[in-house]
């Protein structure tokens, strides 16, 4: 049985992530970015097989490369996936402001964009940083 999941936010975390779950068996995953001048690239990167980070996460370029290679990563800015996801995982920033604030903008306007797109039964996950309460 194939398992389709879509991870939100290609980052720190929701690349590592996408990566590891895109190494199992029977799982396929999409990941989602913004193609914003700051990160858009990443899109472009990852679908070559290559990691957008500089410095030292031990296997992540090989995995990356052999998981595009093989098929079981796709990277779109595009969010026409969401309606096939067993599963969602939401990993986008969460900053804080001057006085320390969380400012949660970038996962409510993902919230709202997928809400409408979701299959019955899917399992959504939020993996980004938020206070207590907040879910």
């Amino acid at each position: 049985m194939t398992t389709n999941i879509v991870v939100i936010g290609m980052g720190y975390v929701g690349i590592p992530m996408a990566a590891l779950l895109a190494d199992v068996n029977d799982f396929y995953v999409t990941g989602i970015q913004r193609r914003s001048k700051r990160s858009g690239w990443k899109i472009d990167c990852l679908n070559s097989g290559k990691t957008p980070f500089e410095g030292d996460e031990p296997g992540l370029e090989d995995l990356i490369a052999r998981i595009v290679k093989n098929k079981k990563l796709y990277v779109t800015d595009k969010y026409d996936t969401i309606d096939e996801a067993d599963y969602i995982l939401i990993d986008v920033q969460t900053p804080v402001d001057d006085h320390k604030i969380p400012r949660y903008e970038s996962l409510r306007d993902v919230s709202k964009l997928i809400a409408p797109k979701l299959k019955k039964g899917v399992t959504v996950i939020i993996e980004s940083t938020v206070a207590p309460g907040t879910t």
